[in-house]
């Protein structure tokens, strides 16, 4: 099962520019799509995966959505180094209803929304 219904993820970057993620592997509880349109040697990728653990009272879900970037060198060809973001929800499969997920991620949304977040992220303040 794909997380689109055809294969392909459009999302906006900061330039605003649409990315589009093409579906590339897909095992069942892992997905991985990738932007077609970057060199092979410097990919941008989407990671989506999910899994079960604990069991009983103790289940639980943990997804995770994972964008990663290459980025190169512009003095040094070939010097590339890749970056990522990573959003994980782990939730119990009991009591936790879609309403409370869908309630923390509108206020992480909120916060990742403030024009200063990447600074003060990259200045390591908490």
């Amino acid at each position: 099962m794909s997380f689109s219904t055809n294969g392909q993820i459009a999302v906006e970057d900061a330039t605003p520019a649409t990315v589009t993620y093409s579906e590339v592997q897909n095992t069942g509880s892992q997905c991985i799509y990738a932007d077609r349109d970057r060199e092979v040697g410097i990919p941008r990728q989407l990671t989506i995966s999910h899994q079960k653990t604990g069991s009983g009272e103790a289940a639980r879900l943990r997804s995770m959505v994972k964008f990663s970037n290459s980025v190169e060198n512009s003095a040094l060809e070939g010097d590339i180094v890749e970056h990522r973001i990573h959003l994980v929800i782990d939730s119990p499969l009991r009591v936790v209803a879609k309403t409370d997920i869908e309630d923390v991620l509108a206020q992480l949304v909120d916060f990742l929304g403030e024009a200063t977040f990447v600074d003060q992220i990259m200045n390591q303040e908490v």
